[in-house]
């Protein structure tokens, strides 16, 4: 799941200069030793659907106080495991972060950072509607979300030891 994120302290504002989208120290997270450890839910914390892919059902979910996405696979699926890997082994500013996983009922549960404003297309679908919303949209900004994209796209497929490519992209 890979959403595009803004942060709200930072969403019009920009430096008129542009540069090259590339990959340098200040993009890429510091690893944690976030285990992959496999957790029991607390009861009813998965609460609606908001979205759904070729690999399962993405819910959201509160827990202690914070939200995050969960993503729904079948546990018996040999490509589950693959793709918790994979997820745990990511780690840039401009990708979604996996937080743990936890299985229930023969079904994998992927805990990732929940995206508040949704896709770049979800936000310019409700700027078309809310005019308020258009300065998030100016040149600058539109650089910007070109810049934070294709630096995210260069981390994964330069990814060691396994470049990723990535084929569900969400814009």
């Amino acid at each position: 799941l890979a959403t595009f994120k803004v942060p709200e302290n930072k969403a019009a504002t920009l430096g008129a200069k542009r540069r090259r989208p590339e990959v340098d120290e200040s993009d890429v997270d510091t690893p944690t030793s976030t285990p992959s450890a496999l957790l029991t839910p607390q009861p009813s914390t998965k609460k609606q659907k908001i979205g759904e892919g070729t690999f399962g059902k993405v819910y959201k979910m509160e827990e202690n106080g914070q939200v995050f996405a969960v993503k729904e696979i079948s546990a018996l699926d040999p490509k589950a495991k693959r793709e918790q890997v994979m997820l745990e082994s990511v780690k840039h500013k401009h990708i979604i972060k996996y937080i743990r996983t936890f299985t229930e009922d023969d079904r994998l549960n992927i805990v990732m950072e929940f995206a508040d404003r949704g896709s770049l297309t979800q936000m310019v679908q409700k700027a078309v509607r809310d005019p308020e919303m258009l300065p998030l949209f100016d040149e600058q900004n539109i650089w910007r979300f070109l810049n934070q994209m294709s630096s995210a796209l260069d981390y994964l497929h330069c990814h060691k030891p396994k470049r990723i490519l990535h084929r569900d992209l969400k814009v």
